[in-house]
């Protein structure tokens, strides 16, 4: 599974339970993390989710892993 941080992309709260879902179900998990610059042209559409997770808040690449897995913790939870 494919997921890509992206502020274009679908807010997390939209897609929560979707997200928590799926990784349930994943063999494997792959998180992208930078612009959409860096990445390989094409490459979000093959992402099965582009996620904003912190919307209208921008935070640094090297803390994209951790809010992502933080993300998906917390949803686990809830």
């Amino acid at each position: 599974m494919l997921i890509h941080t992206d502020p274009l992309g679908t807010p997390f709260p939209k897609v929560r339970d979707e997200l928590l879902k799926a990784v349930k179900d994943a063999k494997e998990v792959v998180i992208l993390a930078g612009a959409r610059e860096g990445l390989p042209v094409g490459l979000m559409r093959a992402c099965d989710f582009v996620v904003d997770l912190m919307p209208k808040v921008t935070f640094a690449t090297e803390h994209v892993i951790p809010v992502t897995l933080s993300a998906i913790a917390n949803s686990w939870v809830r």
